[in-house]
């Protein structure tokens, strides 16, 4: 295994520099992802009314800090990595992922069906994402591939509430 903390990306061997190079791209998805489903959640809790509103609103106001802390802790491996943290003007000229446009559109919804599907779609969305960077950093990156198994903990769990949420509203 190389070690690529501590080692500049010229010396490292070119295909290890692509995994790096490729690792980042994936984490800035991942950072962008996070504070994008932050957003989104916000514009929903405020939007929602009603008892299902209430219960949707109890879950999603604490999710809102922990995806922004799952975006501080990507931050902080980006930058460990070496690579500068992109800033808002990059987030504005970024793709928009197919589950976070999903978000966006049920964000002034009262339909408590379709907002639940919507956050599924972007916790699975997320979970896909961060067991690609798992797989692709496992050889090079463990320290990287840690801190992306503890948010993907997180997704699961949140993805499961949902889940459970949208049985218990059918």
């Amino acid at each position: 295994m190389v070690h690529i903390i501590g080692t500049s990306h010229e010396t490292l061997p070119i295909e290890i520099q692509k995994k790096k190079d490729t690792l980042v791209n994936l984490l800035i998805a991942a950072y962008f992802g996070e504070i994008e489903t932050a957003i989104n959640y916000q514009a929903i809790v405020r939007n929602l009314d009603g008892h299902s509103g209430l219960m949707l609103r109890q879950f999603l106001e604490p999710e809102i800090e922990e995806e922004f802390g799952h975006a501080k802790q990507i931050a902080k491996r980006i930058s460990i990595l070496g690579f500068n943290v992109p800033s808002s003007a990059v987030f504005r000229d970024s793709e928009v992922s197919p589950a976070q446009k999903r978000l966006q559109t049920v964000a002034g919804s009262k339909d408590f069906h379709a907002i639940i599907s919507a956050i599924k779609a972007a916790e699975r969305e997320a979970m896909n994402l961060y067991v690609s960077i798992i797989s692709l950093c496992e050889e090079f990156d463990l320290s990287t591939a840690d801190v992306v198994t503890h948010i993907l903990r997180d997704e699961e769990e949140h993805f499961l509430i949902m889940d459970r949420l949208s049985t218990s509203l059918r």
